[in-house]
């Protein structure tokens, strides 16, 4: 007999679940399972019971509305994997809310364009785009109560449900035989119900119980159920699987919780990097195989002649940093351009604003309203263990483009793929940086340095690196001293006048270069590269480096604080006229800057 894996887990509380609320409908005294022998799955040794429950719910479902399409269950267990709640655990399992979350993300692919075989295999591109046609429509979570079980198979037929289960799930006849002693979790489909229990459809092939069917006795479910799930599919829209609607953006935008972008709105325009790594859980996940599947679409595609590869400031979150995505997205696009943003996971910026939220009370409360003391206490307060979260994150930049980093090997995949792409034209590569993307990309250029690749423009807007660090890794690539030939580099600071008319948090009273330069690092008063007051200490690369101070209305830039570069109309506009070397036609719109 197969050895079974029983891993699913339990979902984790979670009050955004919307709870299946039963229709006053009768109930049939009993409902048999309509189930043929070749409807039933078998997952092998392997432990993917979530997503070969789901599968055989979204198959039943298919056959009630006459759909010739049975789901892939490796995509719908990968996915889960990727999605599961339990993030960071090393584990084969996951649980229903997982497998749902995947799917409501991603779609599903069919069986046939992603069959269940040992090797795993990758979310292509192909995949992933005929996933778009089998979708979600609605999932509510199922209280334990058997008649709100009973409703829900009357109204829909199927429904996912996961349970802990023991030696007598192994070779049953008909029935289950109850044990006291769990072996792990399992999930399966639930497809009728009669006067002793639910009859159950199992994943572990036609040869156990009745025809891969057996009953589960209600003492059994009452002792030993986790979760179960009811669902609906949505009517197939491709075109716009994923978008939200411009209106809803609008709408919550205002409010004291931002929206999450889902993940296949930025599909193919971002890696997601955590400790050098590629992300693999969780909404932005990341992976090898999908980096080097955009870099050969990008490489072979015609719509584009340039890639701009970003790198986001550290304080962003990874939701902040895709809103950021999603809105720039469209404006690079229509001017030929390939946006690629690099996301690192520093997980930073909360640690570092509850420092100085607790600090500057503090400090307030010592030197009372007079802003530069109050300022130069912050300063002092937060320098410690200020200090040691700032190095973890230019740490967090570095590691992802040491050798085999995540970041490195991104960057490889898009040279490789732009060197053997059959295409006319080759792209052109641009590179930008804002805040501590600055010291990201110091690390990107370091780690081509004996790469003989053109860099056709690069401009970091306020950047958060050393001067020191600017003259290791940007002047040697200017300057033509490594295998890199960088053409042109193009600084966007804020005016001395608007460093000092910044704030961080509302408590320090000045912008966080500031905050960074005389507090997080090692050396108080540090030059850095974003600084208007050591420009006279930044060496210009033979005319190379070009430095512009915003003044908020000027037509370069008019951005008012340091971290309103990326959403200002004006220096966006600039990024275009980098790199297409002309003003664009098709500009940025404030409108469209919306985070």
């Amino acid at each position: 007999m197969t050895e079974r894996a029983k891993n699913a887990t339990q979902d984790t509380p979670d009050t955004r679940d919307h709870l299946y609320e039963p229709a006053l409908v009768k109930l049939a005294p009993e409902r048999a399972p309509q189930v043929e022998r070749e409807q039933i799955l078998d997952q092998g040794s392997e432990g993917a019971c979530t997503g070969f429950a789901l599968a055989a719910v979204i198959n039943h479902l298919s056959e009630r509305a006459s759909r010739d399409f049975r789901a892939s269950a490796r995509m719908l267990y990968e996915m889960a994997k990727l999605w599961d709640e339990w993030e960071g655990e090393d584990y084969d399992g996951s649980s229903l809310r997982g497998a749902i979350w995947g799917w409501k993300n991603n779609g599903v692919a069919s069986e046939k364009a992603w069959p269940y075989r040992k090797t795993p295999g990758t979310l292509t591109i192909k995949r992933a785009n005929s996933a778009k046609e089998n979708t979600i429509g609605a999932y509510y979570r199922i209280r334990p109560v058997v008649s709100d079980f009973h409703a829900a198979l009357n109204e829909v037929g199927v429904i996912a449900v996961s349970a802990r289960v023991h030696a007598g799930w192994d070779d049953p006849a008909e029935t289950i035989r109850y044990h006291k002693r769990n072996d792990g979790g399992h999930a399966f489909a639930v497809v009728g119900y009669n006067d002793r229990g639910f009859w159950v459809q199992n994943s572990w092939g036609p040869n156990w119980g009745k025809g891969g069917l057996a009953v589960w006795t209600y003492e059994d479910w009452a002792s030993n159920v986790m979760d179960a799930w009811v669902v609906r599919l949505a009517l197939p829209t491709p075109q716009i699987f994923g978008v939200t609607p411009r209106s809803a953006v609008v709408e919550t935008e205002a409010a004291e919780k931002k929206p999450k972008v889902p993940r296949v709105e930025i599909a193919g325009h971002f890696v997601h990097i955590d400790d050098g790594r590629y992300k693999r859980k969780g909404r932005y996940w990341s992976t090898d195989a999908d980096t080097r599947a955009t870099a050969e679409l990008v490489a072979a595609s015609e719509k584009y002649d340039h890639l701009l590869l970003y790198a986001h400031g550290g304080l962003n979150s990874p939701e902040a940093s895709a809103r950021r995505v999603r809105a720039m997205k469209a404006g690079y696009k229509r001017n030929r351009i390939y946006p690629f943003h690099v996301m690192y996971d520093t997980g930073l910026a909360e640690e570092l604003k509850d420092i100085l939220l607790r600090k500057g009370e503090a400090s307030k409360n010592r030197v009372g309203g007079f802003v530069e003391w109050l300022d130069r206490r912050i300063e002092a307060s937060v320098r410690g263990l200020g200090t040691r979260l700032w190095d973890e994150m230019k740490k967090d930049a570095l590691v992802g483009f040491r050798p085999s980093g995540a970041g490195t090997r991104t960057i490889k995949h898009f040279l490789k793929a732009f060197q053997e792409s059959p295409a006319n034209q080759p792209k052109k590569i641009h590179l930008i940086g804002h805040s501590t993307g600055a010291v990201l990309i110091a690390h990107l250029l370091h780690a081509l340095r004996d790469v003989s690749v053109t860099i056709e423009s690069c401009t970091l807007l306020a950047p958060a690196c050393s001067i020191a660090l600017y003259n290791e890794r940007y002047l040697p690539a200017l300057l033509g001293k490594t295998a890199i030939n960088l053409r042109r580099l193009d600084i966007l600071n804020l005016s001395e006048r608007l460093e000092r008319d910044d704030n961080v948090a509302g408590v320090y009273r000045k912008s966080l270069l500031y905050l960074v330069s005389n507090a997080f690092e090692h050396e108080r008063g540090l030059p850095l590269l974003g600084m208007e007051k050591f420009k006279a200490q930044i060496d210009r690369a033979r005319g190379k480096t070009k430095l512009v101070y915003s003044t908020g209305d000027g037509e370069v830039t008019q951005s008012t604080a340091h971290g309103a570069f990326d959403n200002d109309a004006a220096t966006l506009n600039t990024v275009l006229r980098h790199v297409l070397g002309r003003k664009s036609s098709n500009p940025f719109r404030k409108e469209e800057l919306r985070y």
